[in-house]
């Protein structure tokens, strides 16, 4: 999954990075759409508020997270949160 945001974000280098995350969040959100039983959906959920922390969109990060948290309590990825304020 993080192949995905990767190859949207980091191959237009060009490209504004709030443009660049944005597609990424789309993609992977769809992607949850399409795939809600995959196994690699928590990553996404985790991924979706990455893509929100480094657009500098602090609320949205910590609802993503929230959210995130409340579906996947166990995941290996809780102890990766994204920090508020801590864009890039």
């Amino acid at each position: 999954m993080a192949d995905i945001q990767n190859k949207v974000c980091l191959n237009h280098p060009t490209t504004p990075a709030v443009w660049r995350f944005g597609a990424a969040r789309r993609i992977v959100e769809r992607s949850i759409e399409v795939f809600p039983k995959q196994e690699w959906v928590d990553e996404a959920y985790y991924q979706v508020a990455l893509c929100d922390e480094k657009n500098g969109n602090d609320e949205r990060t910590m609802k993503g997270y929230r959210r995130f948290l409340k579906k996947y309590p166990t995941t290996q990825y809780r102890r990766r949160r994204p920090k508020p304020g801590s864009s890039a």
